[in-house]
């Protein structure tokens, strides 16, 4: 079985286009993968919806 490993900028341009979705599974929840942009240096991020939900929920995110 191989596994092969996106950028996060790859990542942010297929969630901003809306062309894939991500998401995790954290506490029995499915939790949505989405993009923000960080005000002073405007570079986009990825983190997670809601505000339930730590950071390190992110982390739950597999390896394809």
């Amino acid at each position: 079985m191989g596994e092969s490993l996106f950028l996060a900028d790859q990542i942010i341009d297929w969630i901003s286009a809306g062309t894939h979705r991500f998401w995790v599974w954290f506490q029995n929840e499915e939790v949505d993968v989405i993009v923000r942009e960080q005000g002073s240096s405007r570079r986009y991020y990825l983190t997670i919806a809601g505000g339930n939900f730590p950071p390190i929920a992110l982390l739950s995110l597999p390896r394809f």
